[in-house]
């Protein structure tokens, strides 16, 4: 079977997919390319939902070699306290986003589950829409968070090769892989109406952490049904204090993902999974991140900062990672656009409900 007659099918299987992102041409990209984007445009419309990420905390008890958060890495850390939380929050809100993703590293002596409901409380009549991205919580925590607002949990499993995984977290609850990778279900089956999954790039071969994906991702929508799942692809970024043995810019081995390649990735999940958001973060650079708008996203963050406090006065240390794209929200809005797409800051279907 031809792979134009693969990527027209109504259901892609396991097989078809290991064709869509095994080695190809850059026309067959090309070809990838154009479905992905009819496939898009079809079911989402030429519409870009923005959000943005608040980082709470960056005190960390994991060892994660690629992160800046990591508890080896020798800074004074910081933390938001609800006021200061609710005050960046309104910042963020006077921007025009209402949707906001609050992100902490394993802090569970304060970013505990009662912080997280009163800030989801105090957020809620600003925001219709709040995710957490935070450690993975058992099922309690997050049914207590559902009736404080708090609707959506991102948990990406970094990388699903299980040799890699325990090499590269060295100390922490994070070094459990089958609790991590079983979160999006005890987050879907607690009331999470929205949640996030995804892996790392370039921790482990691409190829491989997308099977798994593809698996992981096909087995929660046929188990949740009415939950509204998202996967994105984080590319590996240098952070300060990250592990330089993996990154090939300080000689070190990495498993790099090129453009092409990336492409690849999220076009074959756009066939794949017609219905499903791909979401898109400020680790690709602008100049590409333009670029994919026409080829399967439908989310992007927009002037994120990734250190606690960081948009009413940007730090220059406690960064989780280096951001690529450093324009303002309102330059990324009109980039959008530019390319002939329009810039969504509320959640219509929530305010539907």
């Amino acid at each position: 079977m031809t792979l134009h007659s693969i990527i027209n099918k109504q259901i892609i299987s396991e097989n078809d997919f290991k064709t869509i992102i095994s080695d190809k041409s850059s026309e067959d990209i090309e070809l990838l390319a154009q479905r992905s984007n009819q496939i898009t445009e079809a079911r989402f419309g030429k519409k870009i939902q923005l959000y943005v990420p608040l980082y709470l905390s960056n005190v960390c008890l994991n060892d994660c070699s690629y992160c800046g958060f990591r508890v080896s890495n020798k800074y004074e850390r910081s933390r938001l306290s609800l006021e200061e939380a609710v005050e960046e929050a309104k910042l963020l809100h006077s921007y025009g986003f209402r949707h906001i993703l609050l992100v902490a590293g394993e802090d569970r002596n304060y970013i505990t589950i009662d912080y997280l409901k009163q800030l989801g409380n105090k957020l809620s009549t600003l925001y219709p829409s709040i995710s957490i991205e935070i450690e993975p919580l058992k099922s309690e925590g997050y049914r207590e968070m559902v009736s404080s607002g708090i609707e959506g949990v991102v948990s990406y499993q970094e990388t699903y090769q299980k040799d890699i995984y325990q090499k590269v977290h060295l100390a922490g609850e994070k070094m459990d892989f089958q609790f991590r990778y079983d979160t999006a279900d005890r987050a879907a089956l607690n009331g999470m109406r929205r949640v996030g999954i995804g892996f790392l790039v370039g921790l482990a071969d691409w190829r491989a952490d997308a099977m798994e994906l593809f698996r992981h991702l096909k087995n929660l929508i046929n188990k949740h049904w009415q939950t509204d799942f998202t996967i994105s692809f984080p590319r590996l970024r240098y952070a300060e204090g990250a592990d330089k043995e993996m990154f090939k810019e300080f000689g070190g081995k990495s498993h790099a993902v090129s453009d092409k390649e990336y492409v690849q990735l999220i076009t074959a999940f756009r066939i794949a999974f017609p219905d499903t958001g791909i979401v898109l973060s400020t680790r690709e650079n602008e100049g590409f991140r333009n670029n994919l708008i026409r080829l399967g996203i439908t989310n992007m963050s927009a002037g994120s900062k990734t250190e606690p406090g960081g948009y009413r006065q940007e730090q220059n240390k406690g960064k989780q990672f280096e951001v690529e794209d450093k324009r303002t929200p309102f330059e990324v809005a009109e980039s959008i656009k530019k390319n002939g797409y329009e810039p969504v800051w509320k959640d219509w279907e929530t305010f539907m409900k």
